[in-house]
């Protein structure tokens, strides 16, 4: 693909009148990737899923908001496009937090919401069971310290969004084959950092599978925030406060003040919703990990619950 890939996003005009060098304003001079990498993984995407394209919007600024919500993620995630894999222990000064093991397959369960593609889109409708990969008994890894795993202790966070989980690893493969890039993150986790693209083009597939949706219909940071951290089935109706909040938001306004000249625009109006359904999304980030297998158990306990309540109200009637 050539270099017409950044021209033809609807962004390029924006970032032209600003005089903005992307990579070195927008990716801080990274040597991770490059704004062509970002680019041309957008063109092969908006290509294949023309119904549902990234920064596509028909209002220029809400494609704004969205580049600044994504970058701004992204930045924290990655310590600002440096680490593609997640800092995991052991680990001294800038680290997650988090250990290989945090992400096992038993910790996370059935795979539910595994993409469909169709023509232009896909369905979430697909399931697949906990070794969603179907590659934990044999795959092995290396993580950022050069240390060797192997099973499923291979699916801590990488690439700009850190994809964590077995689960997210085999929904992000079956679209990444569909944009046409040659790597299988199921048989090699390592491939998500193997360049540019492939560090771009996981998290652009789990932010459309698990983050757009619900940012969509709203355009604001904590909807991001908390799709990413945390999995949402809706916007979220105030001030999100999780894991490397302040960080993030800050990341967001420089970069919306970089792209606008800093008058930030207004949301248009918001895409209509879709069927509220659970979208978990990755625990881990390069520099600050949250374990999210604790929300799982807490539905777990939930459930439970309503199971004995159903059973009394039976027996007393």
């Amino acid at each position: 693909m050539s270099s017409d890939a950044c021209s033809s996003l609807s962004i390029h005009s924006a970032i032209q009148q600003q005089g903005i060098n992307p990579d070195a304003d927008l990716l801080l001079g990274s040597s991770r990737a490059t704004w062509e990498d970002f680019c041309e993984v957008v063109v092969a995407w908006n290509a294949r899923f023309a119904a549902i394209p990234f920064l596509a919007e028909a209002d220029a600024g809400n494609n704004l908001l969205t580049l600044a919500a994504f970058l701004g993620n992204a930045a924290q995630e990655s310590a600002d496009f440096v680490a593609c894999a997640e800092y995991i222990n052991p680990c001294q000064g800038v680290c997650s937090g988090g250990n290989a093991e945090d992400y096992r397959d038993a910790l996370w369960g059935k795979c539910y919401q595994v993409p469909v593609p169709t023509t232009d889109n896909f369905d979430k409708t697909g399931s697949l069971p906990a070794d969603a990969c179907g590659t934990s008994g044999q795959v092995t890894c290396v993580d950022w310290d050069g240390r060797p795993h192997s099973g499923d202790s291979c699916w801590y966070g990488k690439g700009a969004l850190q994809l964590t989980w077995n689960c997210n690893y085999a929904k992000a493969n079956t679209l990444l084959r569909e944009i046409g890039l040659e790597i299988d993150i199921c048989a090699d986790p390592d491939s998500i950092c193997n360049d540019g693209q492939t560090f771009w083009a996981g998290s652009l597939a789990y932010w459309m599978m698990s983050v757009s949706p619900y940012y969509l219909q709203d355009h604001r940071i904590d909807t991001a925030m908390n799709c990413i951290k945390s999995g949402c089935s809706a916007p979220f109706p105030g001030t999100w406060t999780g894991s490397g909040a302040a960080v993030r938001r800050a990341n967001y306004e420089g970069y919306l003040s970089k792209l606008t000249g800093g008058t930030a625009p207004d949301p248009a109006s918001p895409t209509p919703s879709p069927s509220p359904t659970p979208s978990p999304g990755p625990a881990g980030s390069a520099i600050g990990a949250i374990g999210k297998r604790f929300i799982k158990i807490g539905v777990a306990a939930i459930a439970a619950f309503a199971t004995i309540l159903l059973a009394a109200a039976e027996f007393a009637v």
